[in-house]
């Protein structure tokens, strides 16, 4: 009851406690528990059942010894163990972290859980000005609310910054994680009609007024086509004044915000005094007064007509230097103030406060007023109006040239007490507001010199960039703007009044998010506490146990099934996507052992890839090499153990030379059951159902998507099977599959790639997808369980069974010739294999495979079987191997060497190739003697061949006594003259030996 209850925390880690003291310590208490299958249920319920702050066990220590708990009872109880793999099976298949992204192929629980109120945002290599700004306008709390209740149109959503915006609020305000990354969002802001670069830093002000203009547009027709306007925008008035005349000029414009010079300006108080000041146009300069019909002395200044509840203040910190040609910080001193009075910078303060000392000098009297300036004079309005306080400031530390932003925020969440939070990219922490003359005044910063020295001083280079102001007391924007229109109209008594009706006394910060954003996040927080769990240590450890205690089973007899899926399935979908993978080798180990156990379950797995979706996702969205082999090895397992049961299907499977059935042709031409989705639970009841000739088809569908991508290891699997036996490879050859893989040769090097849509059309190939690059792999030991071969050389080597088994016309059979039965090629794939006679071909799989020893033994294998007994094409390979010799390059040579190697032991038609080539031989190596790792290398082959090859051995026997006893004496001077690591004086012994002969 305890467990299946709503108890957390601590009272949660008691019952737990109990539980394993019960069952563990005291195995003769284990009777008196009843409900194990409830009990069992209620754990796993407690570990995985998402609720919106996670599960019920939620701390790490909890949650280990719970799992603890549930291991015991997994080995105790049999009936607890089918409960909890079923329960898992389900968890692990389902699970929402599967997709094609890179990240989530490497998955690792580090990534923090939300503790503080707010939210982290990644800086995503130069978005700090961006995440600083977003920071700043999502604790506008009526802000917050207006965006995320805004509706936004239901197309072309990447590119739309009111939905982004909203996906980004929506996260900072629901989100679990500690940090989230606005990615998204950059691509949806265009600057200059280019989208935003995630490596290029910007100026602050200058994103916050691109972000807002496109931001309002976007809001046009919407009910919230004002946000922008009432919560920032202010009216600036540029005002021309007469000095000999009563006459004045006013233009105004709307503005983000206000820009304040701070050079030599001690207070933000000075800057704002200097905004205002006006300048004086005479002379040359005067105005031209169009009332008096000619120039006059004039004052021309800007002030502010209209404020609404945000001021934003941009402090000038960076100007141009015409001395220097370049652009410099400017990091004065300049102080400003936590409370903000704007009265006498806006336009009706300066007037009143003119008119008044224009009265009070005597300049001016009652009659010389007109009637606006008697009713300007007259009308109070409330003090609150002007009065602002400071919310928010962004920072900049560094220079021109280099530099980062940060936020310092007030907290309005707390209206307790006055509290505010520094939003640093990631970092989220309370901050002392007492703090802020240290952080944001700038000026200079005292520097100990050392013991005994003078103290120093050099320039802060951190300090306030943008200042957010908000009203004290929150006005109506809307009312506002009206009483502005109707200002000069309204009875100087109802001013007050209608001030007063303006004033927003409680502001109603619920937010009704719109369901589809709340789904969104709510999705993202799932696979946040899933991913945290699943691939938790602790969790990956339980199940290995799991999967692996008593699994051993003798073959053929494999006791429990479900055991065995469950394994199996944890591997593809849990145990490869974590960033820790030493499990893998022990995982694999025990499902080897299945496979052996039980064809059934080979069946199981077959089926499970005979889904083109599931070979995508495995053999080639996976971006890590090391988790595409483990999944090759696995598929080995199953073709072993499935293809002698059906190597009747590929035997007599009626392809013809120009065609492939899809999987959906397959079943319906063996009158086979549907085969069930890949989410569906997969019973294996028919055993005439071909399920590795399905799996192979579902591997063909997919291969377009290797020229995109890259992955050889899809090749891994072919080779594999192609191991397997004659029917294997006849079926391959008709498939076309040698021609797939010459042309996946050329397009890796960087050939042209028309073989896709000229001849690999019958495939039903699907459309190509964008695939996640390959990225650095993580396995570290685990590694060692793999042979270390190049994924190149599966490809080489089913090449070379391939071309082994096909059909070539010549006048005796080759001993290199795999199958006593070889297969009739279709016309393109005798051109592939026909094109290996061609010189060209020759260089260009060299070239590939002359660095992979494997690939190249595979290759020159394949060119042996291909020129047996073909005295033409066999003498044009000497010529460019000898060619290579020539070179004298040992990189090279070992290229050369193998295929000479293979290419002199086919005992054919043409008996003198090997003579032919020791005289051409020792001519090079007479030309390369004087370098001393050709000449090494030289002799190193010649000694192989002597070694390896009778039928070489028995050529140089045939030479005539003076001729072979020239050669060698060559190698025994050099060898006398020169120090030779590489063999011991057993080589001169066998030099000896060959002389006499």
């Amino acid at each position: 009851t305890w467990v299946s209850g709503k108890r957390t925390g601590s009272c949660f880690g008691g019952v737990i406690d109990m539980l394993a003291l019960e069952i563990i310590k005291y195995p003769t208490l284990r009777s008196q528990l009843s409900n194990v299958a409830e009990l069992t249920q209620g754990i796993l319920e407690a570990l995985f059942k998402i609720e919106e702050d996670g599960a019920k066990c939620k701390d790490e220590k909890t949650r280990g010894k719970t799992l603890k708990l549930l291991e015991t009872l997994t080995e105790l109880y049999p009936e607890s163990g089918i409960i909890a793999r079923r329960y898992l099976q389900a968890l692990h298949s389902g699970g929402n972290w599967r997709t094609h992204r890179k990240s989530e192929w490497s998955i690792t629980p580090g990534l923090g859980v939300r503790t503080e109120d707010y939210v982290g945002m990644k800086n995503l290599g130069a978005t700090c000005y961006m995440n600083s700004s977003l920071q700043q306008f999502f604790m506008i709390p009526l802000f917050r609310k207006g965006i995320l209740e805004a509706q936004h149109e239901k197309k072309g959503l990447a590119k739309n910054v009111l939905y982004q915006l909203q996906l980004v609020f929506a996260f900072l305000l629901k989100s679990r994680k500690a940090v989230y990354s606005p990615k998204a969002f950059t691509q949806s802001i265009t600057i200059d009609n280019k989208v935003l670069s995630e490596v290029e830093q910007k100026d602050v002000d200058e994103f916050i007024t691109h972000f807002l203009d496109q931001l309002e547009r976007e809001l046009k027709g919407t009910k919230a086509e004002r946000l922008v306007k009432d919560t920032f925008k202010l009216t600036l008035a540029n005002e021309i004044i007469c000095k000999d005349c009563p006459h004045r000029s006013e233009t105004n414009e709307e503005a983000i915000s206000i820009i304040v010079s701070v050079k030599n300006k001690k207070t933000l108080h000075e800057g704002l005094k200097a905004y205002v000041e006006a300048d004086t146009l005479e002379g040359d300069n005067a105005y031209y007064c169009e009332r008096c019909d000619k120039k006059v002395a004039a004052y021309k200044r800007q002030n502010i007509k209209t404020l609404h509840n945000m001021l934003i203040v941009v402090l000038k910190r960076f100007e141009f230097n015409v001395e220097t040609m370049t652009r410099v910080k400017v990091n004065d001193f300049c102080e400003f103030p936590h409370e903000l009075d704007l009265e006498e910078f806006t336009q009706e303060g300066q007037t009143c406060k003119e008119l008044n000392r224009d009265l009070e000098s005597g300049r001016l009297n009652q009659d010389d007023l007109t009637e606006d300036q008697r009713k300007l004079l007259k009308r109070k309005i409330p003090k609150y109006y002007y009065k602002y306080k400071l919310t928010g400031i962004i920072v900049h530390t560094g220079n021109v040239d280099a530099g980062h932003y940060y936020s310092f925020i007030l907290n309005r969440d707390r209206r307790q007490e006055e509290s505010w939070v520094e939003f640093n990219d990631t970092i989220v922490r309370e901050f002392d507001p007492r703090n802020i003359p240290e952080e944001a005044f700038g000026g200079e910063e005292e520097i100990y010199a050392g013991y005994g020295k003078k103290e120093s001083f050099r320039e802060k280079i951190k300090n306030a960039y943008v200042l957010i102001y908000e009203r004290i007391v929150p006005l109506d924007s809307e009312a506002l703007d009206k009483y502005k229109k109707e200002e000069r109209d309204v009875d100087l008594g109802d001013v007050e009044r209608r001030f007063e009706a303006m004033r927003i006394e409680s502001e109603d910060r619920t937010v009704k998010m719109p369901r589809d954003l709340q789904e969104i996040v709510n999705q993202d927080n799932n696979k946040f506490w899933m991913t945290q769990y699943v691939f938790h240590p602790d969790y990956l450890s339980f199940v290995t146990n799991m999967v692996t205690n008593g699994q051993a089973a003798e073959p053929g007899k494999l006791k429990d099934v479900d055991k065995a899926q469950f394994s199996t399935t944890f591997f593809l979908t849990v145990a490869l996507r974590a960033r820790n993978k030493e499990k893998l080798p022990e995982i694999l180990s025990t499902i080897k052992g299945n496979c052996e156990s039980s064809a059934k379950h080979c069946q199981w797995i077959a089926a499970l890839f005979s889904h083109p979706e599931i070979v995508q996702e495995f053999l080639i969205s996976c971006p890590h090499e090391y988790a595409r082999r483990w999944v090759a090895e696995l598929l080995r397992y199953a073709m072993e153990k499935l293809y002698p049961l059906e190597r009747k299907h590929f035997a007599n499977i009626g392809h013809k030379a120009e065609t492939v059935c899809s999987a959906a042709e397959l079943c319906k031409l063996f009158g086979l059951s549907k085969i069930p989705g890949a989410g569906e639970r997969i019973e294996v009841t028919d055993a005439k159902v071909p399920y590795l000739l399905l799996m192979i088809d579902a591997l063909m569908q997919k291969i377009a998507l290797l020229f995109n991508h890259g992955n050889r290891e899809f090749f891994q699997v072919f080779s594999f099977f192609a191991r397997l036996g004659s029917e294997a490879r006849r079926f391959l050859n008709r498939c076309q599959m040698f021609g797939v893989a010459f042309e996946y040769l050329k397009s890796v090097k960087g050939n042209c790639m028309n073989f896709v849509s000229k001849s690999v059309a019958h495939f039903e190939l699907r459309e190509n997808s964008a695939i996640e690059p390959i990225a650095k792999d993580p396995l570290r030991d685990s590694k060692k369980y793999l042979r270390r071969i190049d994924s190149q050389t599966f490809i080489f080597e089913l090449m070379y069974r391939l071309a082994l088994n096909a059909d070539i016309q010549r006048s005796k059979a080759s001993a290199l010739e795999l199958d006593a039965l070889a297969t009739k090629l279709s016309a393109s794939e005798e051109g592939y294999v026909g094109s290996l006679k061609e010189m060209e071909v020759i260089k260009f799989m060299v070239s590939v495979c002359e660095n992979n020893k494997a690939a190249l033994t595979f290759f020159s294998k394949m060119m042996a079987y291909i020129a047996f007994d073909n005295e033409k094409f066999i003498k044009n390979i000497l010529f460019y191997t000898l060619g290579k010799l020539g070179n004298l390059d040992s990189g090279n040579m070992k290229a050369a060497f193998r295929l000479i190697f293979f290419l002199l032991q086919n005992e054919d038609s043409y008996p003198n190739k090997s003579i032919s080539f020791i005289d051409n031989f020792f001519g090079y190596f007479e030309d390369g003697k004087r370098y001393f790792r050709i000449a090494e290398s030289y002799i190193d082959f010649f000694i192989k061949l002597c070694r390896k090859s009778k039928i070489f051995l028995a050529a140089f026997r045939k030479m005539k006594g003076n001729k072979r006893n020239i050669y060698v004496d060559l190698m025994e001077a050099w060898l006398n003259s020169n120090p030779y690591p590489t063999y011991n004086p057993d080589v001169f012994l066998l030099l000896s030996v060959v002389s006499r002969l």
